[in-house]
């Protein structure tokens, strides 16, 4: 399924739950900021896990921190995937196409110049 698809479905889904029209997209965002933070919480454990990786382990422990980063992993995807909900519900709250808000953010970036560093620090090219 593509993107437009998944928001008209996601839209559909909140309007029989009656979240559209009872809610508002400050309501939204709120509940997308909390969804954003456990977001946050599972890319940052993620990353953790991530340099345990590197260390040498045994046989229990590597199949152990297997399993955690496979449960992280669904959490990750699960809190963008709820982010995203919130993110549609106020667009359609507000009236505003999300797809529309998508292409604007894109069309404000896709000429800006530059990289990421390995520090995680994007530098504009000049």
């Amino acid at each position: 399924m593509n993107f437009e698809i998944i928001s008209e479905n996601v839209t559909d889904w909140a309007k029989a739950r009656q979240i559209i029209p009872n809610s508002n997209p400050m309501a939204q965002a709120m509940k997308g900021m909390e969804e954003a933070a456990e977001w946050f919480q599972a890319a940052s454990i993620l990353y953790a896990l991530k340099q345990i990786e590197e260390l040498p382990l045994c046989d229990e422990a590597s199949e152990s921190l297997k399993t955690k980063q496979e449960y992280w992993k669904n959490k990750f995807k699960d809190s963008i995937g709820d982010t995203l909900v919130c993110i549609v519900n106020s667009a359609a709250l507000a009236n505003v196409n999300v797809i529309e808000c998508f292409n604007i953010a894109y069309n404000e970036i896709k000429d800006r110049k530059g990289t990421m560093n390995e520090k995680g620090v994007f530098v504009k090219e000049k």
